[in-house]
């Protein structure tokens, strides 16, 4: 697939140099992925071909942006060895793209037949300042604490702010809001219950 991805880096080559050097990023051609460090959080954007492409001819391509951090993942592993969820520590993905004005441009995808190499230029252009943007905003606990949608990583904002107190009233009345919504509750509303649990009583005995 070495010419689907010679393919890509010809297309955008002139806004990977100028975006790398105006803000400040890597970027990795063999990975085909743009990364910085902002405040300890490693804010990546990843081009990622599509299962529906065919051999060495590119159909689609996505780009994907997250934030993630070693020092959260490494927390998570010690105060939660027995928990495996987000163990790569990550702090936005798809699920928070009510953070963002524009909804569609964490997840971006290009169709390089139906759309023609101007416009995916013009488009990654935008897309590459506008997750600049995200990045910047994102990357520090009080933000996340403040926008994240996911109970779990706002409850562990709380925690990473040292603001204990704060942190087990949210997750307790996140979990008295869930039991009035939720009378019988799926897998995935079960496992988020469960772990809100474990999160309580972890730092009720810590504090």
């Amino acid at each position: 697939m070495s010419e689907v991805k010679d393919y890509v880096l010809s297309l955008l080559c002139d806004q990977i140099e100028n975006f790398c050097s105006e803000f400040g990023y890597k970027f990795s051609d063999n990975k085909l992925k743009f990364t910085k460090s902002i405040n300890g959080f490693k804010c990546e954007i990843a081009l990622i071909g599509s299962s529906f492409n065919w051999p060495n001819k590119v159909v689609n391509y996505k780009a994907l942006a997250t934030i993630t951090s070693i020092k959260y993942r490494k927390w998570l592993k010690e105060k939660f060895p027995h928990i495996r969820y987000n163990s790569n520590g990550e702090i936005f993905c798809n699920q928070y793209e009510d953070n963002v004005e524009n909804h569609n441009y964490l997840n971006k995808s290009y169709n390089f037949i139906s759309q023609t190499r101007l416009e995916i230029q013009e488009d990654f252009k935008n897309y590459l300042a506008e997750m600049d943007a995200y990045f910047t905003k994102f990357s520090n606990w009080k933000s996340i604490k403040e926008f994240s949608n996911n109970d779990i990583v706002k409850f562990d904002a709380y925690v990473q702010l040292n603001e204990i107190e704060s942190a087990i009233k949210f997750a307790k009345t996140k979990l008295d809001s869930l039991k009035i919504k939720y009378p019988n509750p799926n897998a995935s509303v079960k496992q988020q219950i469960e772990i809100l649990k474990d999160r309580i009583l972890k730092m009720e005995h810590e504090t």
